[in-house]
C-alpha cells in the first residue's frame, strides 16, 4: 500500500516570519537608541532573528536521521573545503560546496549546511559577533541555489558543459552581489560606532575587492568539482530517498498483494514499484537483457553469452506470470523470474542447502546497469522473500556464474548463503556449472 503523505501546516513558518520582521525591527529601534556599541549587539539579534524562518521551515519537515547524516557530512566537506585553503586569504571553495549541497537536497537543508558550516568552521578560524552574519550569508548560498533546483532551474544530477559554465558564473555573482555584502554588512556594524553614508560606503567599497576573489573561488569549485560532487550527492539522494522532492525511504520489508508492491523512493521523486511483467514490458525486458549482456562482456563473464535469455525466453516467462519488473519513471529498470519448486538442478546440488522444505527459486533477476548503485536488486530480492513469505516458502534459491562478482556482491548482501554448485539442466547453458545460494525464511 502506498505510504500516505503527512500533511503539514504552513503556519508555523508564516509566524516565523512575522516574529522575524518583528525582532528586526526592534532590534534596530534598540540600537538607534543606544548608539555604540549598541549596533554591535542590535546587528548579532537581528541576524538570529533573521534565521528563524529558515530554521523552522526545515524544522517544520521532520527530516529523517538519513537525511540529518548527510546534511552533517556535506557541511563537514564545507569545513574541510574552508580550511584546506586557510593560507590563501580570502579563497575559500565552502561556498560553492554549499550550493552544491542545496542543489542536491533542497533549499531548507542547503540552508541548514551553509550556516553549520559556517559556525563550525570559525572554531578554527575563530568566533565572534560576526559568526552569526557567516550564518546567514552561507545559509543563503545553500538556500538559493536550493529553491533554483526545486524549481527545476539547476538540474539535480550531472551537469552538461553549459549547464557547468552557468552555475558557475551564477555561484560567482551570487557571492559577489548577496552573499559578499551580507558579510560586509557585519563589518558595518562592527567597525562604525555611528552609521553614516560615507562610512557604509567605504566599507562595502573596502569589501569590494575581498568579495570578487571570493566569488571567484566559488565559481572555480563549481566549474572544476560541482557536478562531480553532485553527482555523488546525488546518487545518495536517489539510494536512500533523501533530499528534496523524495518522500522518505519506507521500512524494508515489502508487502505483495498478488499483483504490485512498492519499494523505496526513486528516481526524481518517484517510488520503485515492481509489479507482474505485461507482454508491454516485452520490448523493454529484451533491450534490458542485451545492455546487461554487454555489460557481462565487458567484465569478461561469461554468462548470457549465448543469446540467452532472448525474446522468446521472455514471453514464456510474462505467459507464465513468474516475471516481475522493476519500474521507475523511465520504465523498466530491473527484473526477475520468481519460480516455486523445486528444479532438478537445484535438488542435484554439490554441496548442502540450508534449509529444507518448499522454495522459490530466483531467475533471470537483471538491472538495467545505467541505474546500478540504487539498491534495485535489493529491492527485488526483498519482494520476492516477502511474496514466498506469503506463499508458505521456507526458503529462497538463487544461482549465478563464479565470476559474476557484482550479483555475488548483491545476493550476499540480501542475506543469502553460499551452499555450494549446481549444473544447469536447460537452455542454451546446460551443462556448466552455477554457485548456490540459499536464504531460509522466518516462519
Amino acid at each position: 500500500m502506498p505510504r500516505e503523505r503527512r500533511r503539514v501546516s504552513r503556519r508555523p513558518t508564516a509566524a516565523a516570519w512575522l516574529a522575524t520582521a518583528l525582532g528586526a525591527l526592534g532590534t534596530v529601534a534598540a540600537a538607534a537608541l543606544v548608539g555604540g556599541k549598541g549596533y554591535v549587539v542590535a546587528s548579532v539579534l537581528m541576524v538570529l532573528w533573521c534565521m528563524v524562518p529558515f530554521f523552522a521551515s526545515f524544522e517544520q519537515r521532520r527530516p529523517s536521521a538519513r537525511e540529518l547524516v548527510v546534511i552533517a557530512v556535506m557541511a563537514a566537506l564545507a569545513v574541510a573545503s574552508r580550511a584546506a585553503f586557510l593560507w590563501v586569504p580570502h579563497f575559500k571553495p565552502m561556498a560553492a560546496v554549499v550550493m552544491v549541497a542545496g542543489i542536491g537536497l533542497g533549499a531548507s537543508s542547503g540552508f541548514m549546511v551553509g550556516s553549520l558550516a559556517a559556525l563550525v568552521s570559525n572554531f578554527i578560524f575563530g568566533q565572534g559577533p560576526w559568526t552569526p552574519w557567516q550564518m546567514l550569508a552561507f545559509g543563503l548560498c545553500g538556500f538559493a541555489f536550493g529553491a533554483l533546483a526545486d524549481r527545476d532551474v539547476v538540474p539535480r544530477s550531472h551537469w552538461t558543459a553549459r549547464q557547468r559554465v552557468a552555475v558557475a558564473l551564477g555561484g560567482g555573482a551570487f557571492v559577489v552581489l548577496v552573499a559578499g555584502p551580507v558579510l560586509d554588512t557585519s563589518s558595518v556594524f562592527l567597525m562604525l560606532s555611528r552609521l553614516t553614508p560615507e562610512g557604509v560606503a567605504a566599507v562595502y567599497l573596502a569589501g569590494l575587492p575581498v568579495n570578487a576573489l571570493h566569488g571567484t573561488a566559488t565559481a572555480a569549485t563549481l566549474l572544476l568539482a560541482g557536478s562531480p560532487l553532485l553527482g555523488k550527492l546525488d546518487r545518495v539522494r536517489r539510494k536512500h530517498g533523501v533530499g528534496a522532492g523524495l518522500p522518505p525511504t519506507p521500512t524494508p520489508s515489502l508487502r505483495y498483494d498478488g499483483q504490485m508492491s512498492r519499494g523505496a523512493p526513486h528516481e526524481e521523486g518517484g517510488a520503485l514499484e515492481i509489479a507482474v511483467a505485461r507482454p508491454a514490458h516485452l520490448d523493454a525486458l529484451v533491450a534490458l537483457a542485451e545492455r546487461a549482456q554487454a555489460a557481462m562482456a565487458d567484465l569478461g563473464i561469461d554468462q548470457w553469452q549465448s543469446g540467452y535469455p532472448n525474446r522468446t525466453t521472455w514471453e514464456a516467462d510474462v505467459a507464465a506470470g513468474r516475471a516481475y519488473v522493476a519500474l521507475d519513471e523511465e520504465g523498466v529498470a530491473g527484473v526477475l523470474c520468481y519460480c516455486p519448486g523445486p528444479e532438478a538442478a537445484y535438488e542435484a546440488l554439490d554441496g548442502a542447502w540450508v534449509a529444507e522444505g518448499p522454495y522459490a527459486a530466483l531467475h533471470r533477476c537483471a538491472v538495467d546497469p545505467r541505474r546500478r548503485g540504487r539498491g534495485i536488486v535489493g529491492q527485488l530480492f526483498a519482494f520476492a522473500c516477502a511474496k514466498a513469505v506469503e506463499d508458505g516458502m521456507a526458503s529462497v534459491r538463487i544461482d549465478t556464474h563464479a565470476d559474476n562478482a557484482p550479483m555475488r556482491r548483491a545476493v550476499e548482501k540480501a542475506g543469502f548463503a553460499p551452499c555450494g554448485t549446481i549444473t544447469l539442466t536447460e537452455g542454451p547453458e546446460a551443462g556448466t556449472t552455477r554457485l548456490a545460494f540459499e536464504k531460509p525464511l522466518a516462519s
